[in-house]
């Protein structure tokens, strides 16, 4: 649910587009892991400002149902989280270990 608005609002990050201060080109491959990375944290946290309202609403009107839906969105947000922590982790390794060859 969190994840749906976040893709609505958010399109997805072209590979070649130019970076912000880049005259021209395709990005290289930090300027567009950076960017990646600022984009995962904008939605990250329009997530968070959604299901800080969805619950808030939800525990105002004591309605089963938007308790539910808040607690979906909640498990989908902690999934979600997990995964980018999972993959950012397993980056600065790759990262790591590349660097240690050279």
């Amino acid at each position: 649910m969190a994840r749906q608005v976040a893709q609505d609002s958010h399109p997805a990050a072209n590979a070649t587009a130019p970076v912000a201060g880049q005259r021209g080109g395709p990005a290289s491959l930090g300027e567009r892991v950076m960017q990646r990375a600022t984009d995962l944290s904008s939605e990250l946290r329009k997530d968070q400002q959604y299901i800080s309202k969805t619950l808030e609403q939800a525990t105002r009107s004591g309605d089963s149902m938007q308790l539910m839906k808040a607690m979906l969105a909640l498990s989908d947000y902690q999934t979600r989280v997990q995964f980018v922590s999972k993959a950012a982790a397993k980056a600065v390794t790759s990262l790591d270990q590349l660097t240690k060859l050279q």
